[in-house]
Parts: structure tokens; sequence; C-alpha cells
């Protein structure tokens, strides 16, 4: 198990000055993403482990959702092998 003190978390005490959306705001406070340029973020290492957890829990949530068939469930079923002998032309 690793400690927050040996992650790097750079956090903000300040609001940064063009950040207007309180979420903008919160995500650049918690160093959860750094801008890079105008426009353009990127996630930090604890906003990716944050994204991976999210993906892996609803990977989890589909696949205990999801009906577990195959073809064989249902396909019908025949007593009469296909005639390939046979073509329509």
């Amino acid at each position: 198990m690793k400690y927050w003190s040996q992650f790097f978390i750079p956090t903000l005490k300040e609001s940064p000055a063009d950040a207007e959306i309180a979420s903008h705001k919160l995500l650049v406070r918690a160093g959860i993403v750094r801008k890079l340029t105008g426009g353009h973020y990127t996630y930090m290492p604890f906003g990716l482990r944050a994204i991976h957890k999210i993906t892996q829990i609803c990977r989890e949530e589909i696949d205990i959702s999801r009906p577990k068939s195959t073809y064989a469930d249902v396909a019908p079923t025949t007593t009469q092998s296909p005639d390939f002998s046979r073509r329509s032309r």
C-alpha cells in the first residue's frame, strides 16, 4: 500500500486566474489535471488512477448485468443437416 506522501500530487492553495467553472478550479487545485497550453490539459498520476478505477468499476458492472448467452443457447436446433449439393441458380 502506498501512502499519500509517496505520490506526486502537486496541489495549489489558490484557484488559477483563468479558471471560471467551479469544477475546473477544483480539478486544478486538487492536482488531478494540469494545463499544458491554451485549452489543452493533461491528467496527473492521481487523475489517471481515478479514471482507471472508475473504468474498472464500470466494466465489472456491465459484465454483471450482461446475460451470459452463447450462440448454441440461442441457435435453433434442427435435426436435418444442410444439403450443400443443391445450389440455387
